[in-house]
């Protein structure tokens, strides 16, 4: 099994929606020293690990926009009852239908009525 220590570090930054630069300064820590923990160069005290574990373990991913938005993956929420209505979409899935990536975050719904098409055939062939 490879190191889950960059993924978590890189998860809790992303859930709070921060830069590396800024997830460092919430850490205590250098900017560079996020880098190095993100990148498997080096691991977090076990102080700080806690505090990352702390920030995942309280967090509603499902609800972390900036998580979502800037995830390369394919990430799309919806409503449960209209799979049509984007709540959010991540950049990952822009960039696989052809879109801005930034001009779908700032505003999904027109995207999403005239190119859903485009969108659904991304998912579809898991890009």
């Amino acid at each position: 099994m490879s190191n889950p220590i960059p993924f978590m570090v890189r998860r809790a930054r992303l859930l709070r929606g921060e830069t590396q630069g800024d997830f460092a300064f919430h850490m205590g820590v250098d900017p560079a020293t996020v880098s190095r923990w993100e990148t498997s160069r080096i691991a977090p005290t076990p102080f700080k690990l806690s505090e990352i574990r702390r920030i995942i373990a309280t967090a509603e991913p499902c609800h972390s926009r900036a998580y979502i938005e800037a995830a390369p993956t394919i990430k799309y929420m919806c409503q449960r009852d209209n799979f049509l209505k984007p709540l959010v979409i991540s950049r990952g899935l822009a960039e696989a239908a052809g879109f801005d990536p930034d001009d779908v975050i700032r505003n999904p719904e027109p995207y999403m009525k005239e190119g859903i098409r485009r969108l659904n055939k991304a998912v579809q062939r898991g890009a």
